[in-house]
């Protein structure tokens, strides 16, 4: 299976940096503190360490590109482990951005009600999301290309931000530096691996890069933007509120911006959370594309239409879930998952690779043989 028959086009390696930096750059750029509880003051450099698991992801992917350059792994499950196990492998791709999907929508609904619109019934806020975000998905993927690159730039005011936290914070929240042991800061680089969850599209986009050979100086830049804006985001909460006081916000880039001045706007909040809901709906349509992707590549779906369709039955299966488990303890439970099912997925991926490395030369040296034959 050569690319996805619905799409044709070729993405350019910018395209392939924004493409990476949409699927990474969610929810967890409102601050989590989940590696700060771990690592205390030092939950930056669990982050930066954390960052070793997209790096990896995309050294995995180029090895890939190197043997299959046209194939995703959705095909290559097939060749390799054959219709049935191929079928399950490529089920539990799709289920990864679906969880994705389910994870950021339903964290923006709660966000939403509870911050910007507690009037507005949970439904109201899922149902309109989900459509927008259909929508949006529905436009195919050189057109999300350049949304992603787009809202990027729009919404740099957001990593720009928590700059105000240098002029009341403290350094000394940031020391001592490798206060923690070492367990509890790998213990928070094992909780980051939230942050980074949609590096796993490189999987799939590498066989659209238009030149293959700044694919992997395409993704290495994109995984280093993402990593440098967690590693700010995370310095600069902890610069503001201390690790001790940081922990007790669920969100604590809000509260960095509820304390920002702006003569005219009485509350920045909302234009705060504004952007912030483009970013939202950046990553939740790409989940959403790439989950249908997943299933009309597997089944060799041609027609845009049955893509389409596809498209809407997982956005109404997200929506009916988020209903479902309409309670914020519930969320935060599944949110929790993430780890673990990077930890699979990277088995899964590390035992393709290996795979692709005994089984298939590359092309040139396949081409060598028949030369010399």
């Amino acid at each position: 299976m050569k690319s996805n028959a619905n799409n044709t086009a070729t993405l350019t390696p910018s395209e392939m940096t924004h493409f990476i930096i949409a699927m990474v750059i969610g929810v967890g750029i409102l601050g989590g503190t989940g590696t700060i509880e771990n690592a205390g003051n030092d939950g930056w450099i669990a982050i930066l360490i954390g960052g070793l698991y997209p790096l990896y992801m995309i050294w995995l992917a180029f090895i890939i590109s190197k043997r299959y350059p046209k194939d995703t792994i959705i095909s290559i499950n097939s060749k390799l482990f054959g219709k049935y196990l191929g079928f399950v492998c490529s089920i539990f791709v799709c289920g990864v951005f679906m969880y994705i999907l389910l994870v950021v929508v339903s964290a923006f609904a709660s966000i939403t009600r509870t911050f910007i619109a507690p009037f507005l019934p949970i439904y109201t806020i899922i149902g309109i999301s989900m459509f927008l975000i259909f929508y949006f998905a529905s436009k195919g993927m050189k057109v999300i290309a350049k949304v992603n690159a787009v809202i990027f730039y729009l919404t740099l005011i957001l990593i720009l931000l928590p700059g105000y936290a240098f002029i009341k914070g403290s350094y000394f929240n940031l020391l001592p530096v490798f206060n923690s042991s070492l367990s509890d800061i790998l213990t928070g680089s094992f909780q980051s691996i939230y942050s980074y969850a949609g590096i796993e599209v490189v999987f799939l986009l590498y066989p659209f890069a238009s030149d293959q050979k700044k694919l992997f100086g395409s993704m290495l830049k994109g995984v280093g933007i993402v990593v440098a804006i967690y590693v700010w985001l995370t310095v600069t909460v902890i610069y503001y509120l201390g690790a001790d006081v940081a922990i007790k916000f669920y969100w604590p880039l809000l509260t960095i911006a509820d304390s920002v001045q702006v003569p005219i706007i009485n509350l920045f909040r909302y234009i705060f959370m504004l952007f912030w809901s483009f970013i939202i709906y950046r990553i939740s349509a790409n989940a959403l594309y790439f989950s249908a992707f997943t299933l009309t590549e597997f089944l060799q779906i041609k027609k845009k239409e049955y893509h389409t369709i596809i498209l809407g039955a997982i956005a109404v299966l997200v929506g009916v879930a988020m209903l479902l488990i309409d309670n914020e303890s519930i969320r935060r439970e599944i949110t929790k998952k993430e780890p673990y099912i990077a930890i699979v997925f990277t088995v899964y991926i590390t035992i393709l690779t290996l795979l692709v490395v005994l089984l298939k030369k590359k092309p040139s040296e396949n081409s060598d043989k028949k030369n010399g034959g």
